[in-house]
């Protein structure tokens, strides 16, 4: 029976292992997370994924709010976090869409958000990280990770199933109030499983081998909102 990308993905957040002291997702945000303490201890993920990225936060002692329009994916969250036994006290999970969800105003110190807005149709991208400016505090920091167009499986025309970012897409931050404060396009390998449902979410063979590995390539950035 095929799978879709979806139900790929929460298979492996079902997988994922929780103990890592600063597991590689997060890399960036503890090289930053000082500055984002410097204007409060509340921050947002959104698109919590495996998990791994809310139990640092969590474990740094913060308030953590989470965002995902699926429930199967707030599911797995929350069975890893008991799993490891992650002290969630701390811890709002809500299901929304980033698109129409209310995030209020000046209310977080930092926001992840991590390969999440590629799914989202590219007018609705815009739209979407203003939301979060006003959301972020005066000198609160935005983490973002998204594909480049770069990406060896990018599609040459269009821009859903998944949107590639180029860097002419990351003007939009500097024109509307961020100060860049890191920017890299990282080349990894990825399971092939990854790399074919970056741009499709169409389904696979059954003898499809799900340990294989292919490249991907994405852009880390780090923001402040300086206004």
């Amino acid at each position: 029976m095929e799978m879709t990308a979806e139900e790929l993905n929460h298979l492996e957040y079902q997988r994922t292992d929780l103990s890592v002291h600063i597991p590689p997702e997060c890399d960036l945000i503890h090289e930053y997370l000082e500055d984002a303490t410097l204007v409060g201890n509340k921050v947002l993920e959104v698109g919590p994924g495996n998990g791994r990225t809310v139990t640092y936060l969590l474990e740094q002692g913060l308030t953590v709010d989470v965002l995902d329009h699926s429930q199967e994916v707030l599911d797995a969250l929350v069975t890893n976090l008991v799993k490891y036994q992650v002290p969630s006290d701390s811890l709002k999970i809500t299901k929304a869409d980033i698109v129409t969800a209310e995030l209020g105003e000046s209310v977080y110190s930092l926001v992840s958000v991590s390969h999440v807005l590629h799914f989202l149709h590219f007018n609705a991208i815009p739209v979407v990280l203003s939301k979060i400016k006003q959301a972020l505090a005066l000198g609160g920091i935005l983490f973002f990770r998204g594909h480049s167009s770069n990406d060896p499986h990018a599609p040459e025309v269009g821009d859903y199933v998944k949107h590639f970012f180029s860097q002419e897409d990351f003007r939009w931050f500097e024109e509307n109030g961020f100060k860049r404060l890191y920017f890299s396009e990282v080349r990894c390998r990825s399971s092939v499983r990854s790399a074919r449902f970056r741009s499709s979410a169409e389904g696979f063979p059954e003898d499809f081998d799900y340990y294989l590995e292919g490249e991907q390539v994405h852009f880390d950035a780090v923001f402040r909102r300086d206004r």
